[in-house]
């Protein structure tokens, strides 16, 4: 799933894009029939579905996009400023890098309609940083909102930074 769909569906300037849950059916469909052949799209006509599966594919990511480490750094809180977290980002393996900046990118394109989507950097931010970085399942669920919370905070770092 890629923004060109996403855009093709009206999807940058849907209201609550990333936010409002399709139907999980439709959902299940495109996601089979995406997976079968990535060109297809299974007669889906959904911006939300598509948007819904962008998340899906970030939250299945075995461990975290950061690696085990950096994610570390992240969750410690000492990225103090948005240079040191896009510097943490530029020493990712390549496909990782990529990734994160395929990222602010699409961040980006969608907050550029902001005022037809409601969709701003924080919203973004938000949607995504919990598919980001993954607690193992042992962790407190107090832990979790606070290490969601510095995800959060680093995620708007590094846009900031990013788009400045």
């Amino acid at each position: 799933v890629d923004v060109v769909a996403l855009r093709a569906r009206g999807g940058l300037t849907e209201e609550g894009i990333f936010r409002i849950q399709p139907d999980q059916e439709a959902c299940a469909d495109l996601k089979a029939a995406l997976n079968a052949d990535p060109a297809a799209t299974g007669g889906c006509a959904d911006a939300h579905a598509f948007a819904n599966l962008i998340k899906v594919w970030f939250r299945e990511v075995p461990g975290s996009i950061f690696g085990l480490e950096q994610a570390r750094r992240i969750a410690d809180g000492e990225l103090s400023d948005g240079a040191a977290c896009y510097a943490l980002v530029e020493g990712l393996p390549d496909l990782n890098r990529r990734t994160i900046l395929w990222l602010l990118e699409l961040i980006y394109d969608v907050c550029r309609h902001e005022d037809q989507n409601s969709m701003t950097p924080q919203a973004m931010t938000i949607v995504f940083t919990p598919n980001l970085v993954s607690p193992p399942d042992s962790m407190d669920p107090m832990l979790c909102l606070q290490l969601n919370k510095r995800v959060v905070q680093f995620a708007e770092k590094l846009f900031d930074f990013w788009n400045g």
